[in-house]
């Protein structure tokens, strides 16, 4: 299971481990990326119903990828 893209440092404040294992969802860890705040070159928002293709691009350095996945967001109390 992907991690939840929408989780931020602010929600794991306080929390005990029970707590950070359940904002997980069963999930082993990971870096989400939200793509719902995706602009076009004019900087407008799009929508994207679809994705085909994802690029990446490393600037310095590497980067290792050992998968993509679409990510089901679970509506969390307090959000």
């Amino acid at each position: 299971m992907p991690a939840d893209p929408s989780l931020t440092q602010a929600d794991f404040t306080g929390l005990t481990l029970e707590g950070i294992r359940a904002l997980y969802y069963g999930s082993a860890g990971g870096a989400g990326y939200d793509i719902s705040s995706a602009q076009d070159a004019q900087g407008h928002a799009v929508t994207l119903p679809e994705i085909n293709y994802v690029r990446v691009e490393v600037l310095s350095g590497k980067a290792e990828v050992d998968g993509f996945a679409a990510v089901f967001v679970p509506q969390r109390v307090g959000h």
